[in-house]
């Protein structure tokens, strides 16, 4: 993702009530009440099709973002973010994302579950 869009996903999960206490927000977003942060987000992203299903703020093991690519390395940090089920032309996709705004489409193949959820 272009780097002048690094800032949007942090702004836009505020703007849905993700505040940077990780207070609220594992709670599933109807399409209907997503904000319209995060569907700029995604259509900055290529993802201006998806409807948001649920939103969840997590942390990743590691740069991966939990989908990992066989034979990429990565830094063994932990990496706060969000896991977020989007329906993409009709087929539910998981996009993780990080802090920093890097999203993934990442295949059920592949896609590792976060270390923990924040509430």
């Amino acid at each position: 993702m272009p780097r002048r869009f690094a800032f949007l996903l942090p702004l836009a999960m505020a703007l849905a009530g993700c505040n940077g206490a990780g207070a609220a927000n594992d709670a599933l977003m109807a399409e209907e009440t997503v904000d319209p942060g995060i569907a700029k987000l995604l259509a900055d992203a290529g993802y201006g099709s998806a409807k948001v299903e649920e939103v969840t703020r997590v942390v990743w093991r590691n740069a991966s973002l939990g989908c990992p690519e066989k034979g990429m390395a990565y830094a063994q940090v932990l990496v706060n973010g969000y896991l977020i089920i989007a329906d993409v032309d009709g087929t539910q996709t998981r996009l993780h994302a990080s802090d920093q705004g890097r999203i993934i489409a990442c295949p059920a193949n592949r896609s590792q579950p976060p270390l923990e959820q924040v509430n």
